[in-house]
């Protein structure tokens, strides 16, 4: 599974390999122990930590000569004071703090920690309360108190590493934990009191400390479960953390648990994968992205859904809200809180970095467009035509502040120079434009041209130009002097994009090969390649801290990463829409698609209604052909990504090569007197004829609704869903719309 992949990749680190050999030992021999909660059955990386957590705290409660007293402040700063300080550095975007800064978060987190809230929540600590450094609220420790902690913290307990002037965890990994682990203990003390904590609801909770509080809570365990011959179940969650916070929100319509609602359920979906089965009725999804998270399951005829009676829900948060054509550009806002994207449908779109919900939809430029940027003061937005060499600049109330035309061809890229008075432009002559537009000028001159010029950026200083030539020579150029080739090797095809690092010292290059690559400017190496995603990448781009990156996929896909880790941060959900390819089901009730958004579909031909989903292909879906007994579904990428599904539970019975692909069509699939079904494939949905009426039907594509059988009744008064959006979810086979 994916768990046993990242905690088999974790364990090739050494020390992780011995933390996990001593946690394995300590586990068997206090497992009757109730007063240690290790995980059982540890799949992931959060319960290897947690583990070995609870190992630290055996291995000072069993040392001959050690205090009651200091057993017991060990323990509260490995699961208290610790988690406090690595969520205080998570939270700053640190990973590592001076003394000063250190200090400072041990001050914050102690002054507020109301002494009864904590022993109602943790009694355990009760009987040691004279020896743990609580104050009343709002009284710090002294100087000399924080330095004892701040050394046992290095020379005890050695979670921390002092490194000349600043202290940082044993591990990265181990800040995030921490962090993790500080939420849920400060949930803990809200539950108690019947209230959700303010670190649910006042943020949005980032996408590591998310992983650890899903697989600490072990939501990975309560992903749907096929029980034969009755159908799908689900393991009950009622007991977590996390439950008993989502019980919290329920009924509640002020928009004060909004964002609470939010980040469960981005926990469950990134740790379990969906949301099939779960209760989310009677909740404020205002915040929540719906579309392209599954949400049913089925079994026969039987539905395994989640329900949604009573919720608010909007439009936006349930059908498709993506481009409806090529993406060809991504670019992050200055401050990194938003994302704008630019379309061949002729709009660009705002999204939020934080929730990744569309927030605005841009219709200002009447062409296809090649680029989209924000103003390094974010005060105006410009767009660049692909077709017709218009650029245009607007401000967030899509005003129009200017207008050029800079050539009649093609624009290839645009970008902003650091002051915004300039931009940079490729098009189709082959020509690297600059163009003045402060104070509405239209002043537009040649820096470079050449045979085959389509890419150029600013260095963040302005001083070079960073361009490509000939399709994968990268070249950098100052003003007034000739171009210098960087002799970057590693790509294996065509280069589409290069930008330059913040700090000017390294750059991102993107390329036909399906890869994106980090290089090292002063020797000309790389750095690290990116190859996660099956598709060649038309954009790459850093965010403004330098944390992440955001790639453009020719598949029409945006994604952020993790440029440490190589971890994936977020899909900003739908941008392909359409259908390749049909079949008919041997007894003429049910018709197979296969779609541009890597799914495949079944609908009923009695009554047009969408009846499943089959997610799991990362490509296109170029075939689908029923089996001669209609009990599987074989479907066919142009990579040679082949599946074969059960029509009867919608699981994946196996992959396969080509070879494989040719031998089981022969054998199961063609044949049986079965006639291939005539269709024509138009712009968004397919035609075919209608074997049960004999008419001519039409099905129209609505990516992302995976809402087979789930039920939205009565649905709160506040949800602005027209009637055609209930007609399009009834469609798509919700109930008690």
């Amino acid at each position: 599974t994916n768990n046993h992949q990242r905690l088999l990749g974790l364990l090739k680190n050494p020390m992780m390999l011995t933390i996990y050999a001593s946690t394995c030992e300590a586990q068997d021999a206090y497992k009757n122990n109730s007063n240690y909660e290790f995980k059982t059955n540890v799949e992931s990386p959060g319960e290897l930590l947690w583990n070995f957590i609870e190992t630290q705290v055996i291995k000072y409660f069993s040392q001959q000569g050690l205090a009651d007293k200091d057993k017991w402040l060990h323990r509260f700063l490995l699961k208290h004071l610790l988690p406090a300080i690595g969520y205080k550095m998570e939270s700053e975007g640190r990973f590592e703090f001076d003394y000063q800064s250190l200090a400072s978060s041990i001050d914050s987190f102690l002054a507020n920690l109301s002494k009864n809230d904590f022993f109602c929540t943790f009694p355990s600590y009760a009987i040691q309360e004279d020896h743990l450094p609580l104050q009343e609220s709002g009284i710090q420790i002294s100087h000399k108190q924080k330095a004892e902690l701040i050394d046992k913290l290095t020379e005890k307990l050695l979670m921390l590493v002092k490194e000349g002037t600043t202290y940082r965890f044993l591990h990265q990994n181990f800040r995030d934990f921490f962090a993790a682990i500080h939420i849920l203990n400060e949930a803990k003390i809200a539950l108690t009191k019947n209230k959700l904590p303010a670190l649910l609801t006042d943020q949005t909770i980032s996408f590591y400390p998310r992983q650890y509080i899903g697989e600490i809570e072990g939501e990975h365990h309560c992903k749907p479960y096929l029980e034969p011959d009755i159908g799908w179940k689900i393991k009950d969650n009622s007991h977590t953390i996390l439950a008993q916070c989502l019980e919290q929100c329920r009924n509640i319509f002020d928009g004060s648990t909004q964002l609470a609602i939010w980040n469960i359920l981005e926990i469950w979906k990134q740790v379990r994968g969906e949301w099939t089965g779960l209760d989310l009725s009677r909740l404020d999804l205002t915040k929540v992205t719906i579309n392209s998270v599954a949400c049913s399951r089925f079994f026969k005829t039987k539905y395994f859904s989640a329900c949604f009676n009573d919720s608010l829900i909007h439009s936006k948060n349930i059908l498709y809200q993506g481009h409806n054509d090529i993406v060809r550009d991504a670019t992050y806002s200055p401050k990194g809180d938003y994302i704008l994207s630019a379309s061949g449908d002729e709009t660009i779109k705002k999204w939020s970095v934080e929730t990744g919900e569309v927030l605005k939809t841009f219709n200002v430029n009447p062409f296809h467009l090649a680029s989209a940027c924000y103003s390094p003061d974010g005060s105006k937005i410009f767009s660049a035509s692909f077709e017709g060499g218009i650029v245009r600049e607007f401000d967030e109330s899509r005003n129009i502040l200017s207008e050029f035309r800079v050539c009649p061809y093609k624009i290839t890229s645009a970008i902003y120079n650091s002051d915004g008075r300039k931009i940079l432009i490729t098009c189709d002559e082959y020509k690297i434009i600059e163009l003045e537009t402060s104070g509405g000028k239209n002043v537009s001159k040649i820096l470079y041209e050449c045979s085959h010029v389509t890419w150029a950026t600013y260095s963040p200083n302005d001083q070079k130009i960073l361009f490509i030539e000939d399709d994968n020579i990268i070249k950098e150029m100052k003003e007034n002097e000739e171009p210098v080739t960087l002799e970057l090797k590693g790509h294996t095809d065509k280069i589409i994009s290069a930008v330059y690092s913040t700090d000017g010292k390294r750059i991102l290059t993107a390329s036909f090969d399906n890869t994106v690559k980090e290089w090292d400017l002063e020797n000309a190496t790389c750095i690290r390649t990116f190859d996660m995603h099956k598709s060649w990448v038309r954009r790459a781009a850093y965010s403004p801290c330098g944390k992440k990156i955001l790639c453009v996929y020719q598949d029409r896909v945006i994604k952020e990463w993790d440029i440490e880790t190589g971890a994936l941060i977020r899909t900003y959900n739908g941008h392909t829409l359409g259908y390749n390819s049909a079949d008919i089901s041997p007894d003429k009730s049910k018709i197979a698609l296969g779609s541009t958004d890597h799914t495949m579909q079944e609908w009923s031909l009695q009554n047009t209604t969408c009846l499943h989903f089959y997610i799991g292909h990362s490509f296109q879906i170029y075939n689908v052909i029923y089996s001669r007994n209609g009990k599987k579904i074989l479907s066919h990428t142009r990579q040679e990504e082949n599946r074969e599904w059960s029509t009867e539970t919608g699981e994946c019975l196996s992959e396969f090569g080509q070879d494989k692909y040719s031998e089981i069509m022969q054998r199961e699939y063609l044949g049986g007197g079965r006639r291939p079904l005539n269709y024509n494939v138009g712009d968004q949905s397919i035609k075919y004829k209608n074997p049960i009426s004999g008419e001519d039907d039409t099905i129209k594509c609505h990516p992302g609704l995976w809402i087979q059988g789930c039920s939205f009744a009565n649905l709160h008064p506040g949800s602005d869903l027209s009637e055609k959006d209930k007609e399009i979810l009834r469609m798509y086979g919700a109930k008690g719309i």
